[in-house]
């Protein structure tokens, strides 16, 4: 009976995996530093899914005792990169600093050696489940699992300082999804302390279901953040390292020299988008750094280093600001027009730029500010 309810359940797991990452897949975010965060950290989630798919798959292949060394195996080795790879996609959007990169790295290797030692201890070694390796393992897992837990928690509780306006919807949306995780690493624990048949269903039924609620809501939490934080630039940490003098002589005559050079172009764009030029159609990098007398590599990194895209997102982004003072004060004129006057080649490609911008369609935005 046990048997025909593990086999059931897995055919559902893994399809429903699948699903959730091909979702996640197609999904568009606002053009925003949150949404483009947001719609990287969303890879994280698509590859766990996958993962979890392909496991649960091959667990209908087994069988027997074979089939609960299986489960154990997935449960030590392959629930803790799970684990780690939903709270980094929760923690990606909203970390602030320059450290949280080079942790996820470190963090995505440690876990990847733990999975290769549960590998090793269950294939190559034959291990056996109860023995004091297997508790080693486990209590490894253990110890990633709350590290990783708090680890979103401090990360969440710093974006709430900058960010007081985000502290209601974190209380009420993100920490359930962390609380989620947290059951689901816990029963995680529970099932392998105590590997029975009933235990290893039990928790293959809650990571299931709690891998599926929480794809699904996490369509919401990019978005969400990306409202509250209306203004595309994230506050950063400020690190201190340990220089020599000379270095810091040095890097502080170059951070002016860049500093120099950046005012200069910004006073050239300043003057370049007054005369709305960027409405022009094919506009190209090239065109504007000799139009503005700047070499072409310093107009890219000045649009880089400080709004945080590229170029063709930055001119999309002005022409959308256009479109919209249009909507406003010029009502009768029909979105076919709109979008031309600002420069995009036609009525499909401004509504995709709008949407991956503003979160909605240029229609919607223009019925939600009372206009016809």
């Amino acid at each position: 009976m046990l048997d025909n309810i593990f086999f059931l359940l897995e055919i559902i797991s893994g399809v429903s995996c699948f699903m959730i990452s091909l979702f996640l897949f197609s999904f568009t975010v606002p053009d925003t530093l949150i949404g483009r965060r947001n719609k990287r950290a969303c890879l994280f989630i698509e590859i766990s899914a996958f993962l979890m798919g392909c496991i649960s798959l091959g667990f209908i292949l087994m069988g027997g005792e074979h089939h609960r060394r299986m489960v154990a195996f997935f449960i030590q080795g392959f629930a803790p990169l799970q684990i780690l790879l939903l709270m980094l996609a929760l923690a990606y959007p909203i970390y602030i600093g320059n450290n949280f990169k080079r942790f996820m790295r470190k963090h995505i290797v440690y876990t990847c050696l733990l999975c290769i030692g549960n590998m090793v201890y269950f294939w190559l070694l034959n291990g056996q489940i109860g023995s004091w390796i297997y508790n080693l393992l486990l209590a490894f897992f253990s110890f990633l699992f709350i590290f990783y837990i708090r680890t979103y928690l401090r990360i969440s509780k710093r974006w709430e300082e900058h960010y007081p306006e985000c502290k209601k919807y974190f209380r009420k949306k993100a920490y359930p999804l962390c609380f989620l995780l947290a059951i689901v690493g816990l029963y995680a624990v529970i099932a392998n302390i105590l590997p029975t048949h009933r235990n290893q269903l039990i928790f293959i039924s809650i990571y299931t279901l709690a891998y599926i609620y929480f794809a699904l809501q996490y369509n919401k939490y990019g978005l969400t953040i990306s409202h509250y934080i209306k203004a595309d630039n994230i506050k950063e940490e400020v690190i201190n390292v340990s220089i020599s003098p000379f270095s810091k002589w040095l890097s502080s005559k170059e951070e002016n020299r860049k500093r120099q050079n950046y005012e200069v172009i910004k006073k050239k764009l300043e003057i370049w988008e007054t005369q709305k030029t960027y409405l022009h159609p094919k506009l190209t990098i090239q065109k504007v750094s000799q139009e503005i007398g700047v070499n072409q590599t310093y107009l890219s990194n000045f649009i880089n280093d400080c709004y945080q895209t590229n170029f063709n997102r930055w001119i999309n982004s002005l022409r959308i600001d256009e479109a919209k003072e249009i909507m406003l004060h010029k009502p009768d004129i029909g979105l076919a027009e709109i979008a031309e006057l600002v420069g995009f080649a036609d009525l499909a490609h401004f509504s995709k730029q709008f949407k991956l911008k503003e979160g909605t369609s240029p229609s919607a935005w223009r019925k939600q500010n009372n206009l016809k």
